[in-house]
């Protein structure tokens, strides 16, 4: 017993550096590199990035997310992974953004905010051409489908 406290004390020591370190520079370097998830490109979000797309007209969807958001990943695992949401991303083309709030990161907080939102789980798809929609908190792969619906249906 007395072994694994004193493990679980030096990881809950290193645990406390490391988010000291990280928050004393304002950003986690970790946050800014794609990931590559079920064979989509995750490319971290910033607002000049999402931008740069629109003005491409791409269509563009957005996962604000973080590390300790449990609704987060069981949104990410039900409905981010299906594969026919994952078809529907790749056949309407859809640009995959991640804003990841692990940090609570300012400028996404600001961007939360423009959407009347404090926290994460949000979702929101920007059509090539339109509104931006925003998704419920608890999404389901029917919903990321009828939000990109138009978009996918373009693409046939």
């Amino acid at each position: 017993g007395k072994l694994a406290a004193a493990v679980i004390g030096l990881v809950g020591m290193g645990g406390a550096a490391a988010v000291a370190h990280s928050s004393a520079y304002g950003h986690s370097p970790h946050v800014q590199v794609a990931q590559i998830e079920n064979g989509l490109t995750w490319e971290p979000f910033t607002p000049e990035k999402l931008e740069k797309l629109r003005k491409e007209g791409k269509p563009v969807f957005i996962d604000f997310t973080a590390a300790w958001c449990i609704n987060c990943k069981v949104n990410e695992k039900l409905a981010l992974a299906d594969a026919s949401v994952i078809e529907a991303f790749k056949s309407g083309k859809v640009v995959t953004l991640k804003a990841d709030w692990t940090q609570r990161d300012e400028t996404i907080g600001k961007f939360l905010a423009k959407f009347g939102r404090t926290g994460v789980p949000f979702y929101v798809f920007y059509p090539a051409n339109g509104d931006p929609r925003p998704l419920p908190e608890a999404i389901t792969p029917a919903i990321v489908k009828e939000a990109l619906g138009e978009q996918v249906a373009q693409t046939r």
